[in-house]
């Protein structure tokens, strides 16, 4: 009796799966045949067809990567280090702990927030300094022109820890929230998309993977970006 009623409910699962991919396909029809016109040849209708397939399912994975990480701010160097090292074995954890970094450096102390930040990134990116915690501290161009930007505008990292214009960009320090949209991982190569709450696009980064299995990042420019105003500010004139 239950291998029959399971049965039965595989066949009306596999029945729905095939009405939304109907569904699918007529949309998909529909809208090709919108913007082409009903005189269209068919090998065109066929272009723009394939064309808005690969856009609605490329939509649809991004949907459903989508989801959101928490992690607690940390202020302390050798704490991060600590961490940082058990954890950045997965490239989208390398991208929190740069937020991390970048926010240390702009709202708390730029003396542990800066070696926090060279940590996240290709050491070769990077400039030698003895003095420092990590050896290392940030160029003047690139990736330091960068944190810099963020600096004159700390509504910018804000917005991809949780903040945004309506909520005036405040932010939990107990509980950060960094939004997914992305992830893809080939061998020792990582794209990473995040979600500020103050911009209308997604914005990409990249890593690659080291010798120790450590993911580090060089490619961050997309976050420095500038942000929406505050909800409060609009028209303030």
């Amino acid at each position: 009796m239950n291998n029959s009623l399971n049965n039965l409910k595989t066949k009306i699962l596999d029945v729905k799966k095939l009405g939304f991919l109907d569904k699918i396909k007529r949309d998909l029809k529909y809208k090709a045949t919108s913007k082409t016109g009903s005189m269209t040849s068919t090998a065109t209708r066929d272009r723009i067809l394939k064309k808005e397939g690969r856009k609605f399912f490329k939509g649809l994975k991004r949907k459903m990567l989508s989801r959101k990480i928490k992690m607690k701010h940390i202020e302390n160097f050798e704490e991060f280090k600590e961490k940082f090292e058990k954890e950045a074995d997965d490239p989208e954890k390398t991208v929190f702990f740069y937020l991390i970094g970048v926010l240390e450096y702009i709202t708390g102390d730029k003396k542990q927030g800066e070696p926090m930040i060279t940590l996240t990134i290709r050491k070769d990116y990077m400039q030698v300094d003895p003095v420092s915690p990590s050896g290392l501290k940030l160029p003047q161009a690139g990736e330091g022109y960068f944190v810099q930007h963020m600096l004159e505008d700390p509504n910018i990292v804000k917005s991809f820890l949780g903040g945004n214009p309506d909520n005036n960009y405040e932010i939990d320090k107990e509980e950060l929230v960094m939004h997914l949209v992305g992830k893809e991982v080939k061998k020792k190569h990582a794209v990473i998309d995040i979600q500020s709450g103050g911009k209308d696009f997604y914005s990409r980064v990249k890593l690659q993977k080291n010798k120790h299995g450590i993911w580090k990042l060089y490619e961050t420019s997309s976050i420095a970006t500038g942000v929406q105003e505050k909800t409060e500010d609009k028209d303030d004139f």
